[in-house]
């Protein structure tokens, strides 16, 4: 903010910022805006990751609700076994969930997050369960998908 002053001998200059002292405010503002930049991402990264492990769990309990209430295909029949399945493509983690195998639902994980493969079945009546029982999601692998006989949750490391 400049400001007219007219106190030394009659002469008149303006008071304000100097060039030296923006440069320094920018330097520093600069300085500060790389140091949280780097935790910003890393916090978006960690969300990311939450996120698909959550969708992951969601799915594979999704799918043995559909077991356990024999939910019917498209012909209204109830079928023996309804699966959930993933794959990568193009830096995509795909959630399938089919049932004997017809496809039910597709889900694409969002934010480029690799989940381990999972590879389950559920049996219908009852929702018996085969494979396998806990699955990375991340680079990290600090959030994981924890699946038992009753539920799948996804719990960090």
């Amino acid at each position: 903010m400049k400001q007219k002053n007219t106190n030394r001998k009659n002469k008149s200059f303006w008071k304000g910022f100097t060039l030296l002292e923006l440069t320094v405010v920018i330097a520093a503002s600069m300085i500060l805006l790389a140091l949280s930049w780097e935790s910003l991402s890393k916090s978006r990264q960690d969300a990311n990751e939450s996120a698909a492990c959550n969708e992951l769990a969601s799915y594979i309990n999704k799918t043995r609700t559909y077991a356990l209430t024999g939910k019917t295909d498209k012909d209204g029949k109830v079928p023996d076994k309804f699966y959930v399945t993933t794959s990568r493509s193009n830096n995509v983690t795909s959630i399938y969930i089919k049932a004997d195998g017809t496809l039910v639902e597709k889900y694409d994980i969002k934010g480029g997050i690799d989940c381990d493969s999972v590879n389950l079945n559920y049996s219908v009546p009852g929702g018996g369960i085969s494979g396998t029982n806990n699955y990375n999601c991340g680079t990290l692998h600090k959030y994981h998908v924890d699946v038992d006989k009753f539920k799948a949750v996804c719990n960090s490391n």
